[in-house]
């Protein structure tokens, strides 16, 4: 899946610089990039994951400054065992190996555990997503040990879509709560309230 220049223009970027300093995300969730996704998620479409996770890691390289340093490592956010069975794959990881490649940074597969099958968080207003993945994530026990041998002050957590941001939310709590990292936080889209513009 290649994109010609007018093509890749023509997508729903959002600005450069996230809205949130907390969260960076490169497009609206809208047309095309919502099928995309969909194909990658649920059709199993691994060209959607490379194409992404080029563009993300060019734009996190474009965007960082003294302020805003790359992270020394990648971490996807994890699926419960459950689905990950059901689905075979975890599209977030896919994403996240194609940014640690473009990036030159490891990424940490089991450094967090979803402990709870959460309901999905489509048409959950924000109140209750944030509710629904409050205490999903389990931090393992050798990820501080981890990032120690491999000098990991910085982590950024990578999600395909982020809504209201909960989901990225809870799993950074999770994080600073048992390891004293920088966490930032990455997706792909970010579903944009219907009564808003979309930055451009």
């Amino acid at each position: 899946m290649d994109l010609c220049a007018a093509c890749l223009g023509g997508l729903p970027w959002l600005a450069r610089e996230p809205c949130r300093a907390s969260l960076l995300s490169l497009f609206a969730y809208g047309e095309p990039v919502d099928e995309a996704l969909k194909a990658l998620k649920y059709r199993g479409d691994r060209r959607a994951a490379r194409l992404f996770g080029t563009l993300l890691a060019a734009t996190v390289t474009a965007a960082t400054d003294a302020v805003r340093r790359l992270p020394d490592a990648l971490m996807p956010i994890p699926l419960h065992p459950e689905r990950l069975k059901d689905r075979g794959f975890n599209q977030s990881t896919l994403i996240a190996r194609h940014v640690g490649v473009w990036l030159a940074r490891p990424v940490i597969h089991r450094g967090m555990i979803r402990i709870r099958a959460t309901p999905s968080q489509t048409g959950l207003p924000a109140v209750e997503r944030r509710r629904n993945v409050a205490g999903a994530f389990f931090v393992a026990p050798d990820l501080q040990a981890q990032c120690a041998r491999r000098g990991v002050r910085r982590v950024a957590l990578i999600d395909d879509v982020a809504t209201t941001g909960a989901t990225l939310e809870a799993a950074s709590s999770a994080l600073r709560e048992v390891i004293d990292v920088e966490v930032q936080c990455w997706s792909v889209a970010r579903a944009i309230p219907a009564n808003t513009v979309a930055p451009t």
